[in-house]
């Protein structure tokens, strides 16, 4: 025993000093030259950069509320966070092999036999403990386990990239449904001020002062501005619907009604350097995990096909009673060593298969950081021009709200005719309207820029409780 010993921790040291590493890492083709700067880096965006979840922005205390329903019941956040299990129960198994296995045996059995001298009845029983270990000399064990490792990572990455996602459609939906509600209130007001200039239209038609035709125009007009309200209700319910279903809530459930009005937003936030993006993007760190999972998974096909060595050890005992009684303990100690011949290619198809898979991996790691620049220079255009929008629009309500009071001045005076009046209505409820819609852009493209630039680098979600983190 003690030359078998000796000799297998002989040729383990040797083969272990001779041995040289099978893979080289292809990691650094994962490395990139960033561009300086956004393109549309500015002045406009110099100010104090987000720390926080960007949705605390706004101070609000339902949104909040929502956010964490969200995280707590979103069934995307679910699936994920079950992959995570799903990840780490691997993590286990891939592991497993890097430990010693340990193994309880025991027999027994009675039987008859036929003899020299006749039948032979008698019991028989064994008992033994069997422990293995495989000797991990190419780092084929390892690397498997790294790799599930790294891949647990990437799961919980994606359950941050995930939440970000469902944190920016609630915020979008829920300031979309505030718009909404805001356009039924303009809508209501537009139609009681057309019912009040038919008031005045039809005094003046009384009098003799007008034409009928100015009546039915301003009866056309309240018709016009009711045929409106149909479509908000329809885009409020469609909108309710959706914030309900992000919610893990059926589709049915309308969401009480809100009285806050769109805030006002500070977009010149500062959007940081593009370098500092590829760690605070939650879905391109999982990214660059899975690639260093899959680099791990190459070199454990690299491995595979160089020989392995398991030392197995059996310590027993037993009892065998037929004739005579034979009992006592028994022991084996075996090193294994398997070194595939020929296998048709598989173990050489399996390593390249992996190493095309790397370079695929590669790639896609390469678009998901090029489609992070992609969004956060849209979402820098899209602010910038949405604030640009809504500066002229607030200029333009204050242009058409003194071209209504003058056409209907001029109107009661006699001066023109209702036709003035029909067409400065019409505008000014439009930009008004468009006023709306435009401020509810600004927050939407904001939100959508902080989504980009990972809002401020934070774990958003407490991945025990699925919800965020106090």
């Amino acid at each position: 025993m003690k030359q078998l010993i000796n000799l297998t921790v002989s040729f383990v040291l040797l083969v272990t000093v001779s041995a040289c590493s099978l893979h080289s890492s292809q990691m650094d083709q994962a490395e990139s030259k960033y561009p300086d700067q956004f393109t549309r880096q500015s002045d406009a965006f110099s100010g104090e950069q987000v720390q926080e979840q960007f949705w605390l922005h706004f101070q609000d205390k339902t949104l909040n509320s929502l956010i964490e329903e969200g995280f707590r019941n979103n069934f995307d956040l679910l699936m994920a966070r079950a992959r995570i299990e799903q990840a780490q129960q691997q993590e286990i198994i891939a592991k497993a092999p890097l430990l010693p296995f340990l193994s309880l045996k025991g027999s027994a059995s009675t039987e008859q036999q036929l003899g020299t001298m006749g039948e032979t009845q008698g019991d028989s029983f064994r008992l033994s403990l069997a422990a293995g270990y495989e000797i991990d000399l190419w780092d084929k064990l390892s690397s498997q386990g790294k790799g599930a490792a790294l891949q647990v990572l990437a799961s919980e990455e994606d359950l941050e990239a995930l939440g970000l996602s469902a944190a920016a459609q609630i915020t979008d939906l829920y300031y979309t449904r505030i718009e909404q509600l805001a356009q039924l209130e303009l809508t209501e007001r537009v139609i009681q001020s057309y019912k009040d200039n038919l008031e005045l239209v039809e005094r003046r038609y009384r009098e003799g002062l007008v034409p009928t035709l100015d009546v039915y125009q301003a009866r056309q007009n309240i018709l016009g501005a009711q045929s409106r309200k149909p479509l908000f209700e329809e885009r409020l319910a469609i909108v309710s619907h959706a914030l309900s279903a992000l919610l893990g809530r059926y589709p049915s459930f309308l969401i009480a009604e809100q009285d806050n009005p769109l805030p006002d937003i500070n977009t010149g936030t500062s959007i940081g350097i593009p370098s500092a993006l590829i760690q605070n993007r939650p879905d391109v760190r999982a990214s660059y995990l899975r690639l260093m999972a899959q680099d791990e998974r190459v070199a454990a096909a690299i491995a595979a096909r160089f020989p392995s060595f398991t030392i197995t050890g059996i310590l027993g005992t037993g009892r065998l009673d037929y004739a005579n009684v034979i009992s006592g303990t028994f022991w084996s100690l075996l090193l294994d060593i398997a070194q595939p011949l020929f296998d048709a290619g598989r173990l050489e198809a399996e390593a390249k298969r992996q190493d095309a898979q790397f370079k695929e991996t590669l790639a896609g790691y390469h678009k998901t950081v090029l489609r992070a620049f992609q969004e956060v220079e849209d979402g820098l255009a899209s602010v910038q021009s949405s604030e640009k929008r809504l500066a002229i629009l607030t200029e333009r309500q204050k242009a058409t709200s003194s071209t209504l009071r003058v056409a209907l001045d001029n109107y009661s005076a006699g001066l023109t005719d209702y036709l003035n009046v029909i067409t400065a209505q019409a505008i000014h409820f439009e930009v008004q309207s468009q006023y709306l819609a435009e401020k509810r852009q600004v927050i939407t493209n904001w939100v959508s820029l902080m989504r980009a630039l990972g809002s401020g680098n934070e774990k958003l979600i407490d991945q025990d409780a699925t919800r965020p983190l106090q």
